[in-house]
């Protein structure tokens, strides 16, 4: 890679499942690297004021997805960031475009256990849940969708320029071989 597709591909996307660490190892990514950090997710519960759950449920997925691909193609126009994506945007071809012509995709992969583990109880778990006024999804249930999901975004996620795998690691040493990737492929220079 030439310094000019450098510049050009100047943005750092984050990109992998639900609970993968993505907004954790983003938030210290731009730190280390003084530049701004976005989390899409983030970015659309601010806009609409509400859980990005709630968002998709209200919307519906394509109008979701369109909404989600017009935030990052205005994200994209900018240089020198760190982004938390959703962990479907990279579903859909155009963001793909945008994101690999304007940065590096990086891939946080995260068992299917260990995402189950980390979102069972937490907030997050209500982006697998029925929609509101419906019974609550057993634990089974939430293991199986998790499992299909991780399934269908699969072959998208192994699209990145890299890999990090995040299961059974504190985030640290996460975020440390995170840095020694990037040094080694001349992204960063720190």
């Amino acid at each position: 890679m030439n310094s000019a597709t450098l510049l050009v591909k100047s943005n750092f996307y984050l990109t992998g499942f639900t609970g993968s660490g993505k907004t954790t190892l983003g938030l210290l990514l731009a730190e280390f690297l003084n530049r701004d950090f976005v989390d899409l997710d983030l970015l659309i519960e601010s806009r609409f004021s509400k859980p990005v759950a709630v968002v998709f449920y209200e919307q519906g997925e394509e109008t979701y997805r369109n909404i989600e691909a017009e935030l990052l193609a205005e994200i994209a126009t900018k240089t020198n960031q760190v982004v938390a994506l959703g962990a479907g945007t990279i579903t859909n071809a155009k963001n793909m475009e945008i994101i690999e012509s304007t940065g590096v995709l990086i891939y946080l992969e995260t068992s299917v256990q260990e995402v189950y583990n980390r979102i069972s109880r937490s907030e997050k778990r209500m982006f697998f849940e029925n929609p509101p006024g419906i019974e609550s999804i057993s634990e089974d249930e939430l293991l199986r969708r998790i499992e299909w999901l991780t399934e269908v975004r699969r072959p998208f996620y192994e699209k990145a320029e890299i890999k990090i795998v995040t299961s059974q690691r504190e985030i640290r040493e996460i975020f440390r071989e995170l840095i020694f990737v990037l040094q080694k492929q001349g992204l960063i220079w720190r």
